[in-house]
């Protein structure tokens, strides 16, 4: 009895299954923005020049997303960025505004998988983000310019859930939505006051491809 026992925990030792999956795609991304300092500075030499108008902080931000799955460890990455742009005059007396913001995380995490389409996963945030401000007030005779650079590492933490659906062999479509919070942690230009922080909602749609690869006592690995 104790000899079949020994040999059937070798056998389940030897023989087992991995499951590997590879994910991506495209989404929105509604995420705090806090460039208050620099707008106020843009919008106030604004006022003076051309009356009262206010440029704000941007909306939704277009994000891709892709990870790779081993078992129940998911690596992967996300970004997007925007640029956002306003000029009124002509060629001798204009106003020209840029605000452009690019993130890009390494994410990290558990999928848990409690039924073969649902899809939870915690995971840890860990990139940075840049923002490029500029301004320029060409008032007939000089070109006032102000520029402003904003680039930090953050940190933080996300819970995605998503839906597979699938579409032909190995082949799914995944709907999902994430929740996430993002602390900036390394200013390298501007302050921890301005950037990216707080809150974020992603939804978006994935494309992805699993497979289970079966091993043996005696086997080679198998699709």
């Amino acid at each position: 009895m104790k000899r079949i026992v020994v040999v059937s925990l070798l056998y389940v030792g030897l023989a087992f299954a991995v499951r590997i999956e590879n994910w991506g795609g495209f989404s929105a991304t509604g995420i705090f923005f806090d460039f208050e300092t620099e707008l106020h500075n843009i919008n106030g030499d604004t006022s003076l020049h051309y009356g009262l108008v206010i440029i704000g902080n941007p909306g939704p931000v277009i994000t891709a997303q892709g990870w790779g799955q081993i078992g129940s460890l998911s690596i992967g990455a996300w970004g997007g960025g925007f640029l956002k742009q306003y000029r009124i005059g002509d060629i001798d007396h204009y106003l020209y505004h840029s605000l452009g913001y690019g993130i890009a995380n390494i994410e990290v995490g558990l999928a848990i998988e409690p039924w073969g389409f649902i899809l939870i996963k915690p995971a840890i945030d860990l990139g940075g983000s840049l923002a490029l401000i500029e301004q320029q007030i060409n008032n007939g005779f000089v070109t006032d310019i102000y520029r402003a650079t904003i680039l930090q590492a953050n940190a933080g933490g996300a819970l995605t859930l998503q839906f597979d659906i699938p579409l032909r062999e190995y082949r799914y479509m995944g709907i999902f939505v994430k929740g996430g919070y993002l602390v900036p942690v390394y200013p390298f230009f501007g302050s921890l006051e301005t950037g990216i922080y707080g809150p974020y909602l992603t939804a978006g749609i994935n494309l992805g491809l699993k497979q289970e690869y079966r091993k043996g006592p005696s086997q080679n690995w198998d699709e």
